[in-house]
């Protein structure tokens, strides 16, 4: 009986049925499918109405403080969705009777469907309406009596409530499975052929819609849960997460398992993959609900390294921990080149659970052991591994500010430290000059590298090569880069009045011609000979050169007994140079000035040891091991840079394991300082700005640059770019052995272990993405 009630043909007259052909049959019988199941489903939300909404509205099942919203949140707009299609129902039924043979729904169906909206919100809602009947069923044991008794009911067919709270999202996109069929079987000249179509765009956009908003609605509801159950041990372990951020997003979660020395300290994680951190937890149940408690500090997916098995971090642990690829180190995220886990971590991974173990690593001050967790299949090993990945690139592209270009490639080796830089953008004489042009004013850029062998130029002979970044053709353009003074064990260079190259090698500072430097990169093998050089002081820590007085000054930092330094200021003059040149056009002719010398401007004594200076409009400031003196270059007083007097920088003075490392003017009469774990803005007078910052490091940096509004903290493992507007850390760059070896004039260079050549350092420059 039910049988010939869902057919067409046994609802119309023997008559009608023999006069239509068996096309048409077919389509009819789909079109009364639509009817039929129409009205089925109809009946089915009206079922939900009488036997679950009221019973649970008028009696005391759910306790009345919560009785409404507990019906709303679990049925929600679902009486809308039955008074939208009810009068299609009805208007499909009265179509029905009117014609045994329908000639044409669609129509009909084209001005009802307009009024779908309501299954949008529902579908939105459906999983936070499952979650609540689902819990109340384990609270309230009058709940779970009603529902058990209700489903046993004849008018229930057998069917769940949760199988009723399903049915109108399964309705809306089981419309285009049924239009499709009548569709198939529609002649082109029947108005259906163009209305169906029609009808059926409108459908598949409403389930787009749906896909869409539950997809939000199931993030916000499972950050919301996370969000309320999620505890740390203590304020000191907070992290803010962030979780009720619109933008925020859970990409994953699920278990994994802890293993201790024996079978009984296995333990189950709870791991929460956002797409900022990952989290993992305890897990401990109350009142039929899960809570988490943080386990491990969380982890920022940019200083997250994963490694699928301790073989591999054996096999590669002097690689990168995290490796820049030949287009842009921040846009690469590898996981198979990380440092070895621990012993007691190593002996946990045997051959009956390598295959689901995963070692995570965080890195950086804050970071935390190495710790080995195991996924309950290779598969689930093999998801985790990939969203992470997945997300570590999506999280880098989306906040990259610098991309990483490689300069100079498999030619210094690893043992041949890089430690300083200097980029000469070279420019072409005058209109005047231009009949003595040779060939060495077509060199745009000279790349100047010092190392623990030697003083080396690569001079590059078109621009393109520092703007183009198709590695490929990078690779191919590259020339070998030259030794052009041999001097060992050199830890810096530095350009003097664009006449003069300033080298400490081995302590001992030197001066060279730049000119004849220049000159012999392009007319010998050979490096330049020593007696070009002039020895300028010995026991020499460091020096620096800058501007301060409106004059070039060079200081010299030399260490003396007893944990003292001298600072010897020398100022640059020009010199008389007898010697005869080259007629014609000469390199000479690219550089500004004529030859010079240097004499002593001041010598300046301090009782500790100092570790860089920084010369500003008037004043030199000196870092040293406590803090950084502050010398007037009018009256050569000294006195400490931030003031003793203020209380707000007892965040530093009340810290003796801390040492300042560099100071930057930021803008009028505000200054940045950069100690080893964090930064800070004080005024002209050396006050803490209240209102700022306090820029606290992921990592130990040893050098910084500043590139406003950016400044750009260098540690051996990765570089941190930080907004000081913000106070947010906008980017990472990891690496190995990382060290900056040129901040000047806006050009940031550096040096790391190359990833692609084991072996080799990489010299790198960070070019800054344009924000437009």
């Amino acid at each position: 009986m039910e049988e010939n009630r869902s057919l067409w043909i046994y609802s119309v007259p023997k008559a009608v049925l023999d006069a239509t052909s068996k096309e048409e049959i077919k389509r009819q019988e789909c079109i009364y499918e639509l009817i039929y199941t129409e009205a089925d489903f109809v009946r089915d939300l009206q079922y939900v109405h009488n036997f679950w909404v009221k019973p649970l509205i008028t009696q005391d099942i759910i306790p009345d403080k919560r009785r409404e919203n507990f019906v709303q949140e679990v049925f929600w707009n679902m009486a809308d969705i039955e008074k939208v299609n009810h009068v299609l129902s009805q208007a499909l039924l009265s179509l029905q009777k009117k014609q045994h043979v329908i000639k044409s729904i669609g129509d009909l169906l084209l001005i009802h469907v307009s009024h779908f909206d309501p299954f949008v919100a529902y579908g939105a809602h459906q999983i936070i309406g499952k979650f609540k009947f689902e819990l109340e069923k384990k609270r309230n044991p009058v709940f779970a009596q009603f529902v058990q008794n209700t489903e046993r009911l004849p008018e229930s067919r057998r069917l769940e409530l949760n199988g009723y709270l399903t049915k109108p999202i399964t309705r809306l996109g089981r419309y285009n499975l049924l239009l499709r069929e009548i569709l198939k079987r529609t002649p082109e000249d029947s108005p259906d052929f163009k209305a169906i179509p029609q009808v059926m765009e409108i459908l598949t956009n409403y389930m787009v819609r749906v896909n869409a908003e539950t997809g939000k609605c199931e993030n916000i509801f499972n950050l919301q849960q996370i969000e309320e159950r999620l505890s740390f041990k203590s304020p000191a372990d907070h992290v803010d997460l962030s979780l009720r951020d619109p933008r925020r997003q859970l990409v994953l979660q699920g278990r994994m398992k802890r293993k201790g020395n024996t079978s009984s300290e296995a333990s189950d994680l709870q791991v929460f993959l956002f797409d900022h951190y990952l989290v993992f937890a305890k897990i401990r149940y109350f009142d039929h609900l899960e809570y988490y408690k943080v386990y491990r500090k969380p982890i920022p997916l940019d200083l997250l390294s994963i490694s699928s098995s301790a073989t591999n971090l054996r096999a590669k642990r002097a690689s990168t921990l995290l490796a820049y690829n030949r287009a842009s180190m921040s846009n690469s995220n590898s996981h198979s080149s990380l440092p070895r886990a621990s012993t007691s971590e190593n002996l946990l991974v045997n051959k009956s659970n390598a295959s689901t173990s995963i070692i995570f690593y965080h890195h950086g001050r804050k970071g935390s052991p190495p710790m080995t967790l195991y996924a309950p299949t290779v598969t689930s090993r093999k998801t985790w591994m990939e969203n992470i990945t997945q997300q570590q690139n999506i999280v880098s592209n989306k906040r990259a500010v610098y991309t990483v270009r490689n300069l100079i490639e498999r030619q210094f080796l690893s043992a041949n430290k890089v430690y300083d830089s200097i980029l000469i953008n070279n420019t072409k004489p005058t209109s005047d000059d231009s009949n003595l042009i040779d060939n060495d004013s077509d060199r745009k850029h000279t790349l100047l590298i010092g190392t623990d062998t030697g003083v080396y130029i690569r001079t590059d002979s078109s621009t393109d090569d520092y703007d183009d970044n198709d590695n490929e053709q990078w690779d191919q353009q590259q020339t070998t880069a030259k030794r052009v003074i041999a001097l060992d064990r050199i830890t810096q260079i530095e350009l003097m009045e664009d006449s003069q190259l300033l080298v400490l090698a081995d302590k001992t500072l030197w001066t060279f011609p730049l000119a004849d430097i220049l000159d012999s990169s392009s007319s010998s093998d050979k490096p330049l000979l020593m007696k070009k050089g002039r020895m300028i002081s010995t026991n020499t820590a460091f020096f620096h050169v800058g501007e301060c007085m409106n004059k070039t000054m060079v200081c010299i930092s030399k260490p003396n007994t007893l944990a003292t330094t001298t600072i010897r200021v020398l100022e640059p003059i020009a010199t008389d140079d007898n010697k005869k040149t080259k007629t014609g056009f000469s390199i000479r002719r690219l550089v500004r000035n004529g030859p010079v010398g240097l004499r002593p401007y001041k010598d300046l004594y301090l009782p500790s040891e100092a570790s860089s200076i920084s010369l500003l409009k008037t004043k030199m400031c000196i870092s040293c091991p406590k803090e950084i003196g502050v010398v007037d270059m009018k009256s050569f007083g000294v006195q400490a840079l931030l003031d003793p007097a203020d209380d707000g920088l007892d965040f530093v003075f009340s810290r003796q394991d801390i040492r300042p490392i560099t100071i930057y003017r930021v803008q009028f009469a505000e200054y940045l300082v950069c100690y080893n774990e964090f930064g800070f803005f004080v005024d002209q007078r050396g006050r803490w700005i209240r209102s700022s910052y306090i820029l606290e490091w992921e990592g130990e940096p040893d050098a910084f640059a500043l590139s406003y509004p950016y400044i750009l903290a260098f540690e051996p493992e990765f570089i941190e770019v930080r907004n000081i507007i913000s106070g947010k850390v906008d980017q990472l760059i990891r690496g190995r052995n990382i060290r900056c070896t040129n901040s000047r004039e806006g050009t940031i260079q550096g040096s790391m272990n190359d990833t692609y050549n084991d072996g080799y350092q990489v010299i790198f420059q960070l070019d800054r993405i344009n924000s437009d």
